[in-house]
Parts: structure tokens; sequence; C-alpha cells
């Protein structure tokens, strides 16, 4: 692709320049069918009710935030078999996402995957997920007027974590760019999915205003990483 086929009318300021959007990052969003999205709903209720407490996590600061599955040896769909259609909807919404985005892939693994119940005040700071690939949410229980939505942070403007040298200008008050806006809220709905690359910073910053924010969260690798030539290897669940 050359930059006349990227020369679109992206054009910002006083200038009348064009920008190049230059190696965007892409979020998938998927619909689980309702039928299915309300079997898997009550299977995930049903799990937390009963889940024993090895599997059971609380966040740092109490009981605002819990999570199944979530320890470093566990995953939620070999713990809890029941949901193994979940399972297969994950996988080939994860192989849809990697041929929309313009790779080849025909076999993926969920390495993790845990359920989260967010009640009242909790929060989700922001966070990537290491030794991954893809990450995702499914909404399972998700009221989008009560119910915190996802934030994604620009980690070019996230200086306080950038080691490389910097320079930091003041944001233009009149003029709001992708270049210059250091999150984006993505509103979701109950029985979306999306994916996202691993390493995209990902978290709420607004307090939930309603208990029981229910979602499952999964990392991804494709069951053969290769560059297409001489080198590989392979993952195995």
């Amino acid at each position: 692709m050359t930059y006349q086929e990227n020369a679109t009318s992206n054009t910002y300021g006083r200038s009348g320049g064009i920008l190049l959007p230059l190696m965007p990052e892409a979020v998938g969003i998927f619909t689980i069918p309702e039928r299915k999205h309300q079997a898997y709903k009550k299977c995930a209720e049903s799990i937390f009710s009963t889940a024993p407490a090895n599997t059971r996590r609380m966040n740092e600061k109490g009981n605002d935030l819990e999570h199944i599955s979530n320890f470093n040896n566990q995953n939620i769909f070999n713990d809890f078999p029941k949901l193994k259609g979940l399972k297969e909807d994950l996988k080939e919404f994860s192989i849809q996402y990697i041929d929309l985005i313009g790779f080849t892939c025909d076999e993926v693994v969920i390495t993790d995957a845990w359920l989260n119940r967010a009640n009242i005040n909790a929060i989700q700071k922001p966070h990537s997920h290491n030794n991954s690939f893809l990450s995702g949410t499914y909404y399972i229980n998700f009221n989008p007027k009560k119910h915190s939505q996802i934030t994604f942070y620009n980690h070019k403007l996230l200086i306080g974590n950038n080691t490389n040298p910097s320079i930091s200008l003041p944001r233009s008050k009149n003029n709001s760019t992708p270049y210059n806006s250091k999150e984006l809220l993505v509103k979701c709905k109950e029985g979306q999915v999306l994916i996202w690359k691993s390493h995209l910073i990902h978290g709420y910053k607004t307090p939930n205003k309603l208990k029981n924010r229910l979602t499952l969260s999964f990392n991804i690798m494709p069951r053969t990483c290769t560059d297409g030539n001489a080198y590989s290897f392979t993952i195995n669940e």
C-alpha cells in the first residue's frame, strides 16, 4: 500500500494539509446470537454462584471486583467445561479478526480466560496483557447506562510510562484529533465481544454505578506462530 492510497481527506487544524493515518490499531466488535448469549449468561451466573474458593480472586481493594479462574494455572474453559460452546465462538471470532486485519491463521489457542464481576464503585486500572497476541472481553451482564465502559489509552501519550526522550505540548482545546487524544471510550452492549492486540492499554476509570457487571476476559495465541518461511513455534492447549 502506498502513501497515495492512504492520502484521504483527514484534515485537521488550519494548514489544509493531509494527514496519513499511519499504522492504526484495530478493535474488533462481534456479537453472540441472542439465544446463545442467554444460555452463556445463565451458565456464567451459575458459575459465580457455585465456583469453589480456589478459583476465586478478589482485587486488592476489597470486594468490588471479583475474578473466577484468574490465577496463572487456571482457565475458565478448563475449570468449567460447560462453557465449551462459548470457547469455540471466541476462537472463531479471533480467526475472523486476524483475517479482517489482513493476516492468515487457521487455528488459535485460548491461553487464558476468566470471569469478572464488578460491583458498585469498581474500577479497572489501565493495563495491558503480557505473553499474548490477542485479548478480548465478552459482555455477559451489562447495562451500558450504568456499567462502566471500556477505555483504551494512547500509549504514545502516556509520558509518565515512557522511558524514551520525549517532548510534550499543550493539547488544543478546539481541535480534537486521533493524534492528540489520550484515550478512547468504546461503547459496548450486552452480548458483544471486543478483540484487540494484547499490547493495547485498557481499563475503566469511571467507577461502576451498578452491581453485577459480568464479563469474560481472554487471551489468544495463534496455534502456530510463523513468519511463513523458516521460523516458527507451536502452542499447545
